[in-house]
């Protein structure tokens, strides 16, 4: 089978390119299948696909979506220019799609829609694979939803990375449930699994993830950190792994919570398999997670995970089974949870060990590559 993936970033530490990437290279391996990746603008994860040995072709684009913030005629005129600018990619990617006989187009995320049009107009299936809420994850928006609704139900299939994502889609699509699919993302096992022992020490090692921003949850774990910092002196501290503009922010907040012995803040890192390896926790505290790979990643790395109980999170961590909830947007109960983890070292050994065991059964880049597949293949077969 002939593929061409569009990526609407090229951004190592995006999951989503990392998502892509691996399915790509997971279907050359497993099936033999041809992979093209279109990428949208220069970026670090360029190198990510060479390393995979993954063929790409650089055809600039622009997003359909935007800040929440900007509307009016601003949001207009920006969206009119964006829209004139992509008619030369969606002619190129015709062309590609002529020029390199592909059976089918796989769209990444839902922030670009030039590869949609382009297999509308050249009568070729195309799957859409939708990884985020926008809303409620990213504060961002379509320009025109009644644009994005069309070409959402005009694709041969749709793919949700979660349970809740689904859900959601289905009620903003009003379809009917057979119609949009959940697919768990795929992390490749090797690159983070290790055995080990955790919960060691009386000071424990914690990390989160992600750029930060109030929608990561940073600030949430800020507050209930500080809301117990007479109880968890001297028994935990904290790495924050990741940056997004947010990092100095967020610095400045902790100084003035007056808990900076216990936030270790090192920016955007390419190596978070050694930060994770090197953990006894790792915190998800998103505000509304769409599936949550670093959760995945950093189960297979022998954490313990504490999530809020909201979005995919909830598809990954089972309360006391794989993981720790706790009420989303809520540091007391944040705080609570993490004193119950830190007073219960054994209890907490088993749930890290069952919940790493669930992620190499369940999130791995082979069930992700056939179940996508089985997609694909249907979807041509019915253009047929």
């Amino acid at each position: 089978m002939k593929l061409l993936m569009l990526a609407t970033d090229n951004y190592q530490g995006s999951g989503a390119f990392r998502s892509l990437t691996f399915l790509a290279r997971s279907l050359m391996d497993l099936f033999g299948d041809k992979a093209i990746v279109i990428l949208p603008y220069e970026g670090d994860g360029s190198s990510l696909l060479l390393s995979n040995r993954i063929p790409f072709r650089l055809i600039p684009s622009y997003s359909w979506v935007k800040p929440c913030s900007l509307k009016g005629v601003p949001a207009l005129r920006e969206w009119f220019g964006r829209w004139r600018r992509n008619h030369r990619a969606i002619n190129e990617i015709r062309t590609t799609i002529r020029s390199e006989k592909i059976e089918c187009v796989y769209i990444n995320t839902s922030f670009g829609y030039v590869g949609a049009i382009a297999a509308i107009k050249e009568k070729v299936p195309y799957v859409w694979h939708i990884r985020e809420y926008l809303t409620n994850d990213f504060d961002m928006n379509y320009f025109s939803w009644r644009l994005a609704k069309k070409y959402f139900l005009r694709a041969s299939s749709i793919v949700c990375v979660s349970e809740h994502l689904k859900d959601t889609y289905l009620e903003k699509l009003q379809l009917p449930p057979h119609r949009i699919k959940c697919i768990h993302n795929g992390i490749r096992v090797s690159d983070f699994y290790c055995k080990r022992a955790i919960f060691k020490n009386r000071k424990i090692i914690a990390t989160i993830v992600g750029g930060v921003s109030v929608f990561k949850g940073q600030y949430d774990l800020v507050d209930a950190i500080a809301s117990k910092a007479e109880s968890l002196k001297d028994r935990i501290e904290i790495t924050v792994v990741g940056d997004n503009g947010g990092a100095k922010k967020l610095n400045e907040y902790v100084l003035s919570k007056g808990v900076a012995a216990f936030f270790n803040i090192v920016g955007y890192k390419t190596n978070v398999a050694d930060y994770l390896r090197q953990s006894d926790i790792l915190f998800m505290c998103s505000r509304c997670e769409a599936f949550g790979r670093v959760t995945v990643e950093g189960m297979l790395a022998g954490c313990l995970a504490i999530g809020s109980a909201s979005g995919g999170t909830l598809d990954i961590i089972s309360h006391e089974e794989t993981g720790l909830l706790y009420s989303q947007g809520n540091p007391d109960d944040l705080a609570k949870t993490i004193q119950y983890a830190l007073d219960n070292p054994e209890r907490m050994k088993k749930i890290a060990a069952s919940g790493q065991d669930y992620c190499v059964r369940e999130f791995t880049v082979e069930k992700n590559a056939k179940s996508l597949r089985q997609i694909f293949k249907m979807c041509t077969k019915s253009k047929g």
